[in-house]
């Protein structure tokens, strides 16, 4: 499938509204820079957007390239004849993502904003040597913002937050026991997997989108009976049996469905990933990739010497530090 047609395509999966939101948007983008355009030059614009209400698709980004050309001919103005100048306009790619897949488009977010900081350290450095050659004692500063990548952050990790949010059902929450979160966690077990399979076999007969309201529904009572969950209760090996995979034996990593249940009960839990780096929960965003099973990050733990009877044995405790500001 070429470029064009795959753009046609997506187009049609949207609203006209969301069509007529699109075409303003590539509008405002080409009139902010269209007056200071040069004539037969190509410039290419990339634009990312979050829709503000309830559809399927939540996200748009778009690549695209326009350039200022002379058409041939000579039209009528005020002043006499003129040049026609029209503008010619590709859309070169374009991607939607529901609601569910904010990691693609916060992945597009990230790219573009690294790209703006390096085009804004290269004007920088630009005006610094042309301040240099003029001899003006003056600095040019370049603010790489912090303060700003923080807030992003912090924004994308409320969105998460905000996408989590229907998991968690129950009016009334109640707390279990770590024994019986685990026996709630084979049981649903069972029945996800019985789900599966039954969406497997009758998929000739059912439609996919009943089979996944199915498997959502199963899902949706889970994390529901998890809701004061906090994990860093559990042991080493408790926790393995939910599912956390154990790295190295220094770190059990995260489950993905156990991490909508950790972020909104363990906000600034220090979580580690493979690399040794350290992650706060709540305060960074963290992609919520599958590797092996598990997320890239997870809760430490330590070996533990401990006496019993006559008797010096091996075990594990659970590392829960957290760093609330």
């Amino acid at each position: 499938m070429n470029n064009a047609t795959k753009i046609e395509i997506i187009m049609d999966k949207l609203s006209k509204e969301r069509q007529n939101h699109i075409n303003a948007l590539i509008e405002g983008a080409i009139n902010k820079i269209k007056n200071n355009s040069n004539q037969n030059t190509t410039y290419n614009l990339e634009i990312t957007e979050r829709f503000d209400k309830e559809e399927p698709f939540q996200f748009v980004w778009l690549s695209l390239s326009f350039s200022i050309q002379n058409l041939g001919f000579a039209i009528p103005t005020p002043n006499g004849m003129a040049n026609a100048i029209g503008t010619n306009l590709v859309i070169t790619d374009i991607e939607i993502y529901p609601q569910s897949d904010i990691d693609g488009w916060l992945d597009h977010v990230k790219r573009i904003k690294e790209q703006e900081a390096t085009n804004l350290l290269k004007e920088a450095e630009v005006k610094n040597n042309a301040s240099n050659n003029k001899n003006i004692d003056n600095k040019v500063e370049v603010d790489t913002d912090d303060e700003d990548d923080r807030m992003d952050e912090q924004k994308a990790v409320e969105e998460l937050e905000w996408l989590f949010t229907p998991l968690f059902s129950s009016p009334f929450p109640k707390e279990y026991s770590t024994d019986e979160y685990i026996k709630i966690f084979q049981r649903y077990s069972s029945i996800f997997a019985n789900r599966i399979i039954s969406g497997f076999i009758n998929i000739q007969d059912e439609p996919i989108q009943s089979i996944k309201n199915k498997i959502d529904e199963a899902l949706i009572m889970l994390t529901s009976e998890f809701d004061k969950c906090d994990f860093t209760k559990f042991s080493k090996e408790q926790l393995e049996q939910l599912g956390f995979v154990n790295w190295r034996n220094k770190t059990l990593m995260i489950p993905i469905w156990a991490y909508p249940i950790i972020l909104k009960n363990n906000n600034g839990l220090i979580v580690i990933d493979v690399q040794g780096e350290e992650w706060v929960i709540g305060k960074e965003y963290i992609f919520t990739e599958d590797k092996n099973g598990a997320m890239m990050v997870g809760i430490p733990f330590k070996k533990v010497k401990s006496e019993v009877f006559d008797s010096t044995i091996d075990t594990y405790e659970i590392i829960a530090e957290y760093k609330r500001n």
